[in-house]
């Protein structure tokens, strides 16, 4: 299993935002995030959830009311940030997955980007 970096090391080129909002998860399904591809993991609830966009560049958290924004400057980091995210899932074992959602244009980006459960799971569950 590959061994996680410290959770205060930030990727090069990534900045992190955090506040707490009050809101419940469903505020980013049906909200900002809507066509985003949804990280699951075995623990989500309606207080907690995380979702991913390539396009931005971008991976939001939320968890009891806090809301964490990590945007990256390029595709690499970001890339790395969502890597780092599934590796913490395993390692914890709340059993994460990517859902990149049904459009065809949008789980092709997620292929090309190499962020398949498939290639996920091979790299950090095997």
């Amino acid at each position: 299993m590959k061994p996680l970096k410290p959770l205060d090391a930030p990727v090069p080129g990534e900045i992190v935002h955090t506040c707490y909002i009050g809101r419940d998860r469903y505020h980013y399904d049906f909200g900002p995030c809507r066509g985003w591809a949804q990280l699951d993991t075995s623990a989500d609830a309606w207080y907690f959830g995380h979702w991913a966009c390539p396009r931005k560049k971008q991976l939001i958290s939320f968890a009891e009311g806090d809301e964490t924004i990590t945007t990256c400057d390029t595709i690499e980091d970001w890339v790395e940030v969502v890597k780092d995210w599934f590796a913490l899932c395993v390692r914890i074992g709340y059993k994460p997955s990517v859902d990149p959602g049904l459009e065809p244009e949008y789980i092709e980006i997620w292929e090309d980007l190499g962020l398949t459960n498939e290639k996920l799971n091979a790299e950090f569950c095997e």
